[in-house]
Order: structure tokens, then sequence, then C-alpha cells
């Protein structure tokens, strides 16, 4: 694993908001200077968090609409 996947999953692991764990995963999958076993090791270590975040915005947009 390089030192920019194991920054990915450091940055994600930590981000504060489910916002900046989206936006940290979408940075990652656009990265070109990242191979599919790169962003395959983000997912592996970080799934979990990525599910978690993107259930937390759709109850966010929903409570939005509501409002």
């Amino acid at each position: 694993m390089n030192m920019k996947t194991q920054n990915f999953i450091r940055a994600i692991q930590a981000a504060p908001s489910s916002s900046e764990v989206i936006r940290l995963w979408t940075e990652a999958a656009r990265g070109s200077d990242l191979s599919i076993q790169d962003i395959v090791e983000i997912h592996k270590a970080c799934g979990n968090i990525l599910v978690e975040a993107v259930h937390c915005g759709i109850e966010e947009a929903e409570e939005e609409k509501a409002n």
C-alpha cells in the first residue's frame, strides 16, 4: 500500500462529518494517480465508514425536505 493510499485511509477514518467522508472518497476515486488496487484497499479499510456517511447524508437530505 502506498503512502497516498494510507493518507486517504487515515483522513477518511478521522473525518469529522459524513460530507467530509464522501468528499474524500470522491477525491480518492477520481485520483488518476491511484490504481484500482489502491482504491480497493481504501474501500476495504473504510467501506463501513463510507456506507454510514451515505446513510447519514440521505437522512439529512430527507430532513431538509421535510422542513
